[in-house]
């Protein structure tokens, strides 16, 4: 049962809510004629937008890290990650990643965040960027198969999941597991 609507940006595509559960953070992708590029700020108590942060080309992903200081959102158009912080609502980085990011998680234990980039057949990115969320930068690269989209990370963070859409049906569809060495 629907209890309420909020009216956001338009295009909305990627939804998170902080673990305390006070707000959701709301990527506006956009279209190839009107770009998003902000991310709508809903506080959770009285269902309402508070604000919007203006981040990369066409966001496509976010997440928070464990102790909900920081969402990163993955802009697909612009293949950088925006680092908001959630007391100031503003951007404290960017960092450069692969072609299309399209999905990203971080692990419990919040040291690192998985960016899955898309790519397309003409300029395939099929990688996940592994970034140092102390550091907030590029720590590794790692082959997946082709065209990643979703991330997941296990409890433990020992793990993080990646979807391979493969191209166009399921054959060539996969599932990658990649080892994070926190073990």
């Amino acid at each position: 049962i629907v209890i309420n609507t909020i009216s956001v940006s338009k295009y909305p595509f990627e939804v998170a809510v902080t673990r305390d559960g006070r707000q959701v953070y709301v990527a506006h992708y956009g279209t190839d004629n009107e770009p998003g590029n902000t991310v709508s700020v809903i506080d959770t108590a009285s269902n309402t937008v508070i604000g919007a942060i203006n981040v990369g080309q066409r966001p496509a992903g976010v997440a928070f890290t464990p102790d909900g200081s920081d969402a990163y959102v993955v802009n697909y158009a612009s293949n950088d990650v925006s680092v908001i912080n959630t007391i100031s609502s503003t951007v404290t980085n960017t960092i450069n990643i692969g072609r299309y990011p399209a999905g990203v998680a971080i692990t419990p234990n919040g040291r690192q965040a998985y960016v899955a980039q898309f790519g397309t057949d003409t300029d395939p990115g099929n990688t996940v960027s592994v970034i140092d969320t102390i550091g907030k930068r590029t720590v590794a690269t790692i082959k997946v198969g082709k065209n990643p989209i979703g991330v997941a990370i296990t409890p433990d963070s020992r793990h993080a999941y990646i979807t391979n859409a493969g191209i166009d049906s399921a054959p060539g569809s996969t599932l990658s597991v990649i080892d994070t060495g926190m073990g």
